[in-house]
């Protein structure tokens, strides 16, 4: 694990006193762990990723499950392990979920080449156009936090931008994805069969 002990010295305040904020989930502990501890982990992410957005993504979930859990520390090192153990454990995660994804890809992408011709690019802008159309059909909180999570926004950013709780930004994305999956779901089978059946 990177950890240097030269990091340690970016948390200017008493470590006793850090350590209690962070075990309490205070804001201010919260911020200063974040500020001082975001770019080390989206590095280390990015040396398995080679990604930095993608980093970005898995450090920013890590903080907000960090956050939303109940764990308690006795010391600042013991906070960093625990931080960069879950970041590497996330960023494996995310290569696993990513593979998987690729692999279907390409088997869906053989399995087109023995069908009729389908233009590429026209299937695209409808995926687009759909998902366009199941955000606004999403519930008003949902929507705004799924159309800021399109923009680039992570859970934190999107957390402060609209004043609400981590946890309330995650079950609304939770409660987006399922919405736009159900939206998806009936729309591409309808589509699907009437392209190729």
């Amino acid at each position: 694990m990177e950890c240097s002990a030269s990091q340690n010295q970016n948390v200017s305040i008493d470590d006793e006193i850090f350590v209690s904020g962070v075990n309490k989930r205070t804001p201010d502990s919260f911020r200063k762990l974040y500020s001082s501890l975001d770019k080390p982990l989206i590095r280390f992410s990015n040396k398995y990723l080679n990604c930095t957005p993608d980093a970005e993504d898995v450090v920013h979930d890590v903080f907000v499950q960090f956050w939303l859990s109940k764990y308690t520390f006795s010391d600042i090192k013991s906070i960093r392990s625990f931080l960069f153990t879950a970041t590497k454990n996330k960023t494996l995660n995310y290569l696993k979920r990513k593979r998987r994804v690729v692999n279907n890809i390409e088997f869906l992408e053989f399995e087109a080449a023995d069908e009729r011709p389908v233009s590429f690019f026209d299937f695209s802008y409808e995926i687009k156009s759909m998902f366009e159309t199941s955000l606004g059909q999403l519930p008003e909180q949902c929507e705004k936090i799924m159309k800021s999570f399109k923009d680039g926004l992570n859970s934190i950013e999107i957390a402060i931008r609209f004043k609400l709780a981590p946890s309330t930004v995650r079950a609304q994305k939770r409660r987006g994805i399922k919405l736009i999956r159900t939206f998806f779901s009936s729309r591409l089978s309808s589509q699907l069969s009437s392209r190729y059946l």
